[in-house]
């Protein structure tokens, strides 16, 4: 849903996936940068979307966190976007992608949460907790 808003928003990025110059992935980190830091994304998307088409999505990953903290830096506390927010998005080839960001409240709740159900299944679970908790 939040990439074929930010695409529907930005023609240059629907231009760029009808070309396979970007990817699905690509345009759900863009999504994202959109959603999460608004104004100074519509700034930015010409420079961005040009890094989208140069990178493979592990690559502009980096770039969109760099950007991100640049734009934090650049932005008062108050324009800020707010600080809870969930992205739940499919993927090209059929994966999904979870990510979020939560206030230190919210954030100390949920991962408590996760690690009642990350815990080793039994003593020869090897399996990092990253793992457990994508577990059955």
């Amino acid at each position: 849903m939040a990439a074929a808003r930010v695409v529907t928003e930005y023609p240059q990025l629907a231009d760029s996936l009808q070309r396979d110059d970007i990817t699905p992935a690509h345009v759900g980190q863009l999504a994202a940068l959109a959603r999460q830091r608004c104004n100074q994304f519509r700034e930015s998307v010409t420079v961005l979307s040009d890094a989208a088409r140069r990178l493979e999505p592990e690559d502009f990953r980096r770039v969109a966190h760099h950007w991100r903290v640049i734009a934090d830096d650049h932005t008062p506390h108050t324009e800020r976007a707010e600080p809870n927010w969930v992205d739940f998005s499919s993927t090209f080839a059929g994966s999904w992608s979870l990510s979020g960001m939560f206030d230190p409240a919210r954030g100390a709740a949920i991962n408590q949460a996760l690690h009642a159900c990350a815990a080793p299944t039994d003593a020869g679970d090897g399996r990092q907790a990253a793992h457990r908790r994508a577990r059955d």
